[in-house]
C-alpha cells in the first residue's frame, strides 16, 4: 500500500482529537500531582492545530514542575 496523507483526516477530526489530547493531558496531569491537588492548578489549553498546541499551567511552583516533568516524558 502507498502512503496516505492524513492532513485532511486531521483537520475534519481536529476537535475530538483536541478533546482526546486535553484528556490524556488531565489523565498524566492527575498522576502527576494526585486528585486531590487537581484543584490547586489551573490548565489553558492553547493553540490552533497539532503542532502549535500547549498548555499553560498555573498553580504553587511545586506542582508546575511535577506537571512539566510528567509531560515532557512523552
Amino acid at each position: 500500500m502507498d502512503e496516505i496523507n492524513l492532513e485532511q483526516f486531521l483537520k475534519a477530526n481536529e476537535a475530538q482529537i483536541r478533546w482526546m489530547v486535553e484528556s490524556l493531558v488531565l489523565g498524566r496531569v492527575t498522576e502527576a500531582i494526585g486528585q486531590d491537588n487537581l484543584d490547586k492548578v489551573a490548565l489553558s489549553f492553547q493553540g490552533s492545530g497539532p503542532g502549535d498546541w500547549a498548555v499553560h499551567v498555573e498553580g504553587p511552583d511545586h506542582l508546575k514542575a511535577r506537571i512539566e516533568e510528567a509531560l515532557r516524558k512523552g
